[in-house]
């Protein structure tokens, strides 16, 4: 978690004022996976309301996957 904070700070993850995909600057997580939040009202993102929040999780052998993301 701290890592995805870190690299948030160098630069948002919110795209268009809809949705945002913070990742972890590593790839040392047990496995690859994907949470989704989707917020009708719509929260605060930096200085943007996103209303979808895709927080992704890779491993370092999934590696291209999060170039396709």
């Amino acid at each position: 978690m701290e890592s995805v904070l870190q690299r948030e700070k160098l630069s948002s993850a919110g795209f268009f004022g809809t949705f945002t995909i913070p990742h972890a600057m590593e790839l040392n997580v047990k496995r690859t996976m994907c949470s989704v939040l989707l917020s009708p009202k719509g929260i605060l993102w930096d200085d943007e309301k996103v209303y979808i929040v895709l927080m992704i999780a890779v491993q370092k052998r999934s590696k291209r996957i999060h170039g396709i993301i």
